[in-house]
């Protein structure tokens, strides 16, 4: 480790890129910060009576992916947006019946689009697994897709494979990663005596990914590799 910075108002950094461009929040608002230090708060879009945020990922071409809530507990009503470099903000609308969008994390831009992947909300235990396909010229949202299980759509990669976990009943203790590549949905199974995965984190190529699982009384870190990513 060269050096480090320790930011001066509490918060937490959630994405960096390879620039060192990095999201987060500071107290109750959404915030960036150059590599240098230099921090912007990222306002919360008008008219839908937001009161904090928090930015989630950004990729090396500056664009970012935030969630901002309107209210300060877990069951607040929530949107995600893709914030462009130029500070346009898209939001991700929830589909009829949903209430809330979250998004998690954002691939690199491939034919002038990005893959988000995120999770939408129907109710206190009804999370659905989402990825969208957004235009970065235009803005334009040009797919959303949503599983029909519960659970949650964690990472992305450039090509839109996203990785996530099942939650069966919403309960901590029955879950299983996944893989998710056009229609087809992979079941991410542990190693021997694994139990309750999860999958957190997939590269940009989709090759590998990463995660957790349960082994006797205790998590352990676990690594899938994708042989036909």
């Amino acid at each position: 480790m060269d050096c480090c910075r320790r930011r001066a108002e509490w918060g937490d950094v959630s994405g960096v890129n390879d620039a060192g461009a990095a999201v987060g929040r500071a107290g109750p608002r959404a915030a960036m910060w150059a590599a240098t230090g230099e921090r912007t708060s990222v306002p919360p879009p008008e008219g839908h009576g937001f009161v904090r945020g928090e930015g989630r990922d950004i990729n090396n071409a500056g664009h970012a992916v935030f969630v901002f809530f309107d209210g300060t507990n877990e069951l607040a009503v929530a949107r995600g947006y893709v914030r462009f470099a130029s500070g346009q903000l898209v939001e991700l609308p929830p589909l009829p019946g949903d209430i809330t969008t979250f998004a998690n994390n954002l691939g690199e831009v491939v034919n002038n689009t990005v893959y988000v992947a995120g999770t939408t909300r129907a109710s206190a235990s009804v999370f659905r697994g989402a990825r969208w396909r957004v235009d970065v010229t235009t803005g334009a949202i040009l797919s959303t897709e949503v599983r029909a299980e519960n659970g949650h759509a964690l990472d992305v990669s450039n090509s839109g494979a996203t990785a996530g976990f099942l939650d069966a009943g919403n309960s901590s203790l029955k879950t299983s990663g996944f893989l998710w590549r056009g229609s087809e949905l992979l079941s991410l199974k542990p190693p021997r005596r694994g139990t309750n995965g999860h999958a957190w984190a997939i590269s940009p190529s989709g090759a590998f990914v990463v995660g957790d699982a349960v082994f006797g009384t205790t998590r352990h870190a676990v690594l899938w590799t994708i042989l036909s990513p």
